[in-house]
């Protein structure tokens, strides 16, 4: 017991003496990280860190980023804000270094931070004649996983954590909840039609086709609550012809079938949903809520329009020439399909347009026809899909796909890192 006793009485002691030593160290040294925040956890754009003392302002604390990238430096009383110029390449560990930091009792220190992005990587759908449909994620230059098979798969959206397949069951297309083993789910009535979705959540928009009236209607799943809702306004329901998630979630843009208007609309409020104006394409959506790239009906060939997702606030892309299918990095630069009306094939290179000025990027091999193209999440890598001319679609009753398709990983500077069997590639990535 009196050995007990020492060593308790010993153990105050030293902590008591620790917490002098921790105090005159915090007397003497100068601002510390705190806290740290992102806007974006994946590939962040910004990165706030909070100090323990107030900076003196007037200060020039030396910063540097390393692997280098250029950025934006704020500093506000104990907030040291870095806003990155460019985005951050995928799979990488960057550090801040903050040399010459001086507080107000003019006390200088050092201080460092460090944080590893995503890796992207792509979910894509391969259809086979002699062996069962597979939906597989490969990461670039990495390993493939197999997600999911079945005997036919007509599509898929893998979300935020749930993979919904569109699949035969008993000759009728069933929805499949694919990450959750295989959880047939109970649809409304009718006929499914489309499936929509996105990586930010897991909602999915879905359509159905009435039978009897041969209507269609729309529907919001919801995966986490596992309950659909119909997509209607002021009680009438919405047909829709494209829809995707927004970055929170719970937002949604969708383009209405009846007036070919874009909106924008928070299922979980009462407000109405707000009309973006008429459009014939969503070319993707920007993260952060920032807003959402669209080509218009009556657009030049090869004008983009830039939408502000909540203020309707419009900035127009124009790439100085025709394209076919086009997609746009967070910075406005455009990857497209250039068209050339002077020759028999109208389709024939991917370029890298930046304000007007196009520049080679990619040019397949003459025999085959690119027919999708997207872009990874931080802008990093383009997706491909291409087929053999002339193109001949398979036979699915839904999301039918041209056959012998070939999915191509470019580097954004142009350069072939990958190719895989497949279509449909969506692009995701693993933190």
């Amino acid at each position: 017991m009196s050995f007990n006793k020492n060593r308790f009485a010993f153990v105050i002691v030293l902590s008591f003496a620790i917490s002098i030593l921790l105090g005159i160290h915090a007397q003497n040294s100068g601002p510390q990280i705190s806290s740290v925040s992102y806007d974006n956890t994946a590939f962040p754009s910004a990165v706030t860190l909070t100090m323990n003392t107030r900076i003196d302002e007037e200060s020039q604390p030396v910063i540097t980023i390393e692997p280098h990238i250029p950025f934006e430096l704020n500093i506000n009383s104990r907030v040291v804000s870095v806003r990155f110029d460019e985005t951050l390449n995928s799979d990488t560990e960057y550090t801040i270094s903050i040399e010459n930091m001086r507080d107000t009792r003019d006390k200088i220190s050092e201080a460092e931070h460090s944080f590893h992005t995503a890796t992207n990587s792509y979910v894509y759908l391969e259809r086979n004649e002699n062996r069962n449909d597979a939906i597989y994620e490969k990461i670039v230059s990495g390993e493939k996983k197999l997600l999911y098979e079945s005997e036919t798969i007509y599509d898929f959206v893998h979300g935020k954590k749930t993979l919904l397949v569109a699949e035969k069951v008993n000759d009728d297309i069933r929805l499949i909840e694919a990450s959750k083993g295989r959880k047939i789910l109970t649809e409304p009535v009718g006929t499914l039609r489309s499936l929509y979705g996105s990586l930010f959540g897991d909602l999915y928009v879905i359509s159905y086709v009435q039978e009897d009236s041969r209507s269609t209607e729309t529907y919001v799943y919801d995966a986490t609550n596992n309950t659909f809702e119909l997509l209607q306004e002021d009680g009438n329901p919405i047909e829709i012809l494209e829809a995707t998630v927004a970055e929170d979630g719970q937002t949604l843009l969708y383009r209405d079938k009846s007036d070919f208007t874009l909106y924008v609309d928070n299922i979980y409020d009462t407000k109405p949903a707000l009309p973006l104006g008429v459009i014939s394409k969503i070319v993707r959506y920007f993260p952060d809520n920032s807003g959402v790239a669209v080509e218009r009906p009556e657009r030049n060939p090869g004008l983009i329009n830039v939408i502000e997702t909540f203020s309707g606030n419009v900035t127009d892309v124009d790439l100085g020439l025709t394209t076919s299918l086009s997609t746009l990095s967070k910075d406005l630069t455009a990857y497209a399909v250039r068209v050339d009306f002077t020759g028999t094939d109208l389709e024939t290179d991917v370029v890298k347009i930046v304000d007007q000025q196009a520049s080679d990027l990619y040019s397949p091999d003459p025999n085959m026809r690119i027919h999708d193209i997207n872009i990874s999440v931080n802008d990093e890598f383009i997706s491909l899909e291409l087929s053999p001319k002339p193109v001949i679609y398979d036979n699915y009753s839904l999301n039918s796909q041209p056959q012998n398709s070939t999915i191509k990983i470019l580097h954004s500077n142009g350069e072939l890192i990958e190719e895989v069997f497949g279509s449909s590639a969506q692009w995701r990535y693993l933190d």
